[in-house]
């Protein structure tokens, strides 16, 4: 449930995802991982704690879980774009795996703008409202915060505690699929109203303001928009995950 008990950084997670290689033991991901990835961490189990966190949200396992699965999405766009491309998709992840990040980005991009200035006392309050007050809803709260901060939405402010929010992270329309998987792989719905897509907890620290396009982009290979009642509708072609997974491959060239 609340699914982000670490904090993770982007670079761990491109590092991570470019050491991925199709059906490997789980182990020797694991193994290159901690040798190359997260060296600011000290402590094994610290760096073994966020790498699972980073694992269970980035890399799909065989029906063993002993194994990486065939093919992965994340991997093969990491190989390729630059990490400053890739981090609004990384964020709109983690986001959808955690209802803790979920509850928390409304929380703030509601009730606030870029220059305002956020405390983590507040923060945590609003997740001990929601969640009750429990440790893992304080921890959870506390590395959600450090998250916003790696990703470069957050910046800290001159007081202790307190965060300057920064402008909502840029979009290229290479990655506007990603950002779609990032959501639908943990909700495979056939339909996706664009206006409704917006207003998803992934997507508040992301600039929207080419989203019409990145749509228009990837019709009609990945999906189709048809109007209704002057609102437009996204049909997904493969409402399978995996052939959606495919095509995403075959249609960007990742």
């Amino acid at each position: 449930m609340i699914g982000l008990d670490f904090p993770l950084k982007p670079e761990w997670i491109q590092v991570v995802l470019k050491r991925w290689e199709p059906e490997q033991p789980i182990t020797r991901l694991i193994e290159r991982s901690l040798a190359e990835a997260m060296p600011e961490l000290s402590g094994e189990k610290t760096r073994r704690n966020s790498l699972s966190i980073l694992l269970r949200m980035f890399v799909p396992t065989a029906a063993n879980s002993r194994m990486t699965a065939a093919q992965n999405i994340w991997a093969s766009y990491s190989a390729l774009q630059s990490l400053q491309t890739l981090a609004p998709a990384y964020l709109a992840r983690i986001i959808a795996e955690s209802e803790v990040a979920q509850v928390l980005s409304q929380y703030i991009t509601q009730r606030y703008q870029p220059g305002n200035v956020i405390s983590s006392s507040g923060v945590r309050g609003a997740a001990v409202g929601k969640f009750g007050e429990r440790k893992v809803v304080m921890n959870a709260a506390s590395a959600f915060l450090t998250t916003l901060q790696a990703f470069s939405v957050l910046q800290p402010a001159s007081k202790r505690g307190e965060y300057i929010i920064q402008p909502p992270m840029p979009v290229s329309p290479d990655i506007f699929p990603l950002l779609v998987w990032a959501w639908w792989q943990q909700n495979p719905v056939p339909q996706i109203e664009p206006d409704m897509f917006k207003t998803l907890p992934p997507y508040q620290w992301l600039a929207q303001d080419e989203f019409a396009k990145c749509w228009r982009r990837y019709q009609p290979d990945l999906w189709s928009i048809s109007e209704r009642l002057d609102n437009q509708m996204i049909t997904v072609k493969y409402p399978d995950p995996l052939d959606f997974e495919k095509k995403m491959i075959a249609v960007t060239g990742v």
